[in-house]
């Protein structure tokens, strides 16, 4: 067969040009696909006036209360308890809350938005790094094709979008950083995201320890400055708050147990399952780069701690994939880099080895998109999940009073019923033996004997409740369990009791 030249004037055999076009043809394809199923189930949850996860309604109190001027860290009880959570998803989200129409939809725009800016941030971090757009577009697009290893938390009105965009937000900065204003500004980032979830301080400090190694002492502004905006921030809620800002957001936590078991299939089941490719890729581009003396230290630095920092929150006691979306961020980054510095490398190589060089990338790179297929409509709230809700909604709106749901505290707030304590975040509390925990079992005992409820809908107690039994009767359970829980709803049955 004849040959052609390249357009480096390089002589490649027309089948293998062919090939690595198909390739990028398919690879192009799947990256489409993928954002336009995102956009598609997007677009379904957005505007759906339920619980798409059970704790959503209780972050859209905490950001109703940020709106309406109200202290976040309060005693726990049955109008309200917080979550373990620092404040910025609930500040971010007051004025999201205070712009939008009622309801769900301004949270969920929030943490939309946030996802759509890590997508692009991941293109600008991977491009910059190898000039190009390639590596960007596959990082971009990767981290949108993991959204079903998240549990679909790209969307929902929770912590963990604006935490991974405030993060490589912070990221970008630092990496870019030439003047020590430069590390200021990725100081406030950082900061910003560690008032969202802990862990990103352990990022900020582990580049600053690595600029330091470099003898680039500006860098030293990250840890120091971001630490002096965090001690000024915690100083400020633990005073204003008598001290309940550091019991949810240190003592809770802290006190919390954790699984071994988890911590290992975390590695095995969560990550290396799933993005084989990814994380082969990752770690073979960065070897690769320390063989040719191009910047790897950095990178790893932020891959270690971002990784073992999630993995060791997934291992605690209610931790789930969502914690991981760090990780995800950073394999689909590394991945996106390690593809993009192949092509540029199949560049060196004469004739076919260029093609079948870059041919190779971008099969590696589509074999671990296909790894990520998964089916759109188990995202989607169905009929049977509005029915459902429509039906519990109707139930409380007909009780003749007011309705104690922990576990449906949206359909509390739709329905009227002001504000409500979640479960979740009773049990938070509940799980440490703490004074506050004992006071708090108090509370809501006595909550539940002065009879201020008419109805008490629950899958099971998230505290042991004697008042309960004295004052209510068991009149339905609701069944959840015909198959696959609907979207939203808590694992279990609802027992519904009302007053003797």
């Amino acid at each position: 067969m004849q040959k052609t030249s390249d357009p480096r004037g390089r002589l490649a055999n027309p089948g293998v040009i062919r090939a690595a076009r198909l390739i990028d043809a398919a690879l192009v394809t799947t990256a489409i696909a993928f954002a336009a199923v995102f956009i598609w189930i997007v677009a379904q949850r957005l505007a759906y006036p339920y619980g798409l996860e059970w704790l959503e309604g209780a972050m859209l109190q905490h950001a109703r209360r940020a709106a309406a001027g109200l202290p976040l860290y309060v005693t726990p009880g049955a109008d309200y308890t917080p979550f373990i959570y620092p404040p910025m998803f609930a500040w971010l989200g007051a004025a999201f809350v205070w712009l939008g129409p009622p309801g769900l939809l301004p949270v969920r725009f929030m943490s939309l938005a946030a996802t759509l800016v890590t997508a692009a941030l991941l293109f600008r971090l991977a491009r910059g790094e190898t000039g190009s757009r390639f590596a960007g577009a596959v990082s971009a697009a990767l981290y949108i094709a993991m959204y079903r290893l998240s549990g679909a938390w790209y969307d929902i009105a929770r912590t963990d979008a604006l935490y991974v965009a405030l993060l490589f937000g912070g990221l970008l900065a630092a990496r870019r950083a030439k003047s020590a204003w430069h590390w200021v500004v990725a100081a406030a980032l950082f900061a910003a995201a560690t008032l969202t979830k802990h862990p990103a301080f352990l990022v900020a400090a582990a580049i600053g320890a690595d600029a330091a190694l470099r003898g680039r002492r500006a860098g030293l502004v990250l840890p120091l400055v971001a630490g002096a905006i965090l001690l000024a921030v915690g100083l400020a809620l633990e005073t204003s708050t008598g001290g309940w800002f550091s019991f949810y957001i240190f003592t809770l936590p802290v006190g919390d147990s954790w699984s071994p078991e988890t911590l290992l299939n975390v590695f095995v089941k969560d990550l290396l399952g799933p993005l084989p490719i990814a994380i082969a890729a990752a770690i073979g581009g960065l070897f690769l780069r320390w063989m040719r003396g191009r910047e790897w230290r950095f990178w790893i630095a932020v891959l270690l701690v971002t990784t073992l920092g999630s993995a060791w929150t997934r291992a605690h006691v209610g931790g789930s994939p969502n914690t991981l979306m760090p990780v995800f961020a950073m394999l689909s980054l590394l991945g996106g880099i390690a593809f993009g510095d192949a092509r540029v490398w199949a560049r060196s190589l004469p004739g076919d080895s260029a093609q079948a060089a870059r041919a190779l990338a971008g099969l590696g790179a589509l074999i671990q998109f296909a790894c990520l297929v998964y089916t759109p409509g188990a995202f989607v709230p169905a009929a049977r999940d509005r029915a459902m809700n429509v039906a519990l909604a109707r139930r409380m709106s007909e009780a003749g009073g007011r309705v104690f749901a922990p576990y449906d505290d949206t359909l509390a707030y739709l329905t009227g019923n002001g504000e409500m304590a979640n479960a979740s975040a009773i049990e938070n509390v509940d799980r440490n033996e703490t004074p506050q925990a004992a006071a708090m079992r108090v509370s809501l005992d006595q909550v539940i004997a002065s009879k201020r409820y008419v109805m008490i809908i629950w899958d099971y107690p998230p505290w042991t409740s004697g008042a309960l039994d004295g004052e209510y009767t068991l009149v339905d359970v609701i069944p959840a369990r015909a198959g696959q829980a609907p979207l939203g709803w808590h694992a279990g049955d609802r027992r519904v009791y009302v007053l003797r």
